[in-house]
C-alpha cells in the first residue's frame, strides 16, 4: 500500500510552525495561571478559585464578539494588538500587586487572549485544503495538549528553583514571539468586507444552542463538568501543597 501524501496544496510548515507557536504560547499562559495559584495560595481557597476562574471566565463572556472581530479584522492586526497587550499585562504581574489589582490584569489579558484564539482558528483554513483541516486542527490541539501536560511540572520547577519572576518574563516572551508570528511566516488573513442586508447578531449561536434541546444538554453537561472538575483543582493544590 503506498503511504499517503501531503497534498502539495497545503502549507504544512506553516501550519505546523503556527500550532509550535501557539503551544508555546498557551504554555507560558499555563505558567502564569501555576505561578499566581503558588504565590496567592496563602490567600485561601477563595483567591484560587477566582484564579481558575478569570483563566477562562472571559473566553466564555466575549466568544460572540470575539468572533465578529477576528472576522472583520485582519489576522495581524488582531494577533499583534492583542499579544502585545497581553505582553505588556502580563509583565506587570512580576510586580508585587493587591489581589484586585492581579485579578483585574489576568482578566484582561484574557480578554486579549479571547480575540486571538478565533483569528488563528480563522487564519488556518486559508493555509490548506478543506479535506486536510481536520487534520491541521488535530496537529495543533495535540501541541496544545502537550503544552497544557509539561505546564504544571515547569511552573513548579521555576517556582522552587527562581521564585516567581520568571513564569511570568516567559509568558510576556511568548506573546512578544507569538506577535511576530504573522510578519515572520508572511501569513495573514484580510478581515471580510462588511455586506449589505440582514446580518446576524453576535448571541445568534448562543440563541441557536439554546434552542436545540441536544446542544443544550450537552451544553449543561459540560458546564457541570467543568465546575466538577474546577473543585477537585481547587482541592488538589491545598492537597498537594500541605
Amino acid at each position: 500500500m503506498i503511504a499517503d501524501q501531503e497534498d502539495p496544496r497545503t502549507n504544512w510548515g506553516k501550519i505546523r510552525a503556527i500550532s509550535f507557536a501557539r503551544a508555546f504560547s498557551f504554555l507560558g499562559s499555563q505558567l502564569t495561571i501555576f505561578a499566581l495559584i503558588l504565590r496567592e495560595k496563602d490567600s485561601g481557597a477563595s483567591t484560587v478559585s477566582i484564579l481558575l476562574i478569570l483563566g477562562m471566565l472571559p473566553l466564555i463572556l466575549f466568544a460572540p464578539w470575539a468572533g465578529l472581530i477576528a472576522d472583520r479584522y485582519s489576522t495581524r492586526q488582531v494577533v499583534q494588538t492583542s499579544s502585545l497587550a497581553q505582553a505588556v499585562l502580563i509583565f506587570s504581574l512580576t510586580i508585587d500587586s493587591p489581589h484586585w489589582a492581579v485579578f483585574a490584569t489576568l482578566f484582561l489579558a484574557n480578554t486579549f487572549g479571547s480575540v486571538a484564539n478565533p483569528a488563528w482558528g480563522a487564519l488556518v483554513p486559508t493555509l490548506c485544503t478543506k479535506d486536510d483541516l481536520p487534520r491541521a486542527f488535530g496537529f495543533s490541539q495535540s501541541m496544545f495538549a502537550m503544552a497544557g501536560l509539561f505546564a504544571p511540572a515547569l511552573a513548579g520547577l521555576l517556582v522552587s528553583t527562581s521564585g516567581f519572576y520568571w513564569p511570568f518574563v516567559i509568558d510576556a516572551i511568548t506573546f512578544l514571539f507569538i506577535a511576530l508570528m504573522p510578519v515572520v511566516l508572511r501569513v495573514n488573513r484580510h478581515g471580510a468586507a462588511e455586506v449589505s442586508g440582514q446580518k446576524s447578531g453576535a448571541m445568534e449561536g448562543i440563541h441557536f444552542l439554546f434552542r436545540e434541546p441536544l446542544l443544550r444538554a450537552l451544553l449543561i453537561l459540560l458546564t457541570i463538568f467543568i465546575l466538577a472538575l474546577g473543585v477537585v483543582n481547587v482541592g488538589e493544590v491545598f492537597l498537594v501543597t500541605e
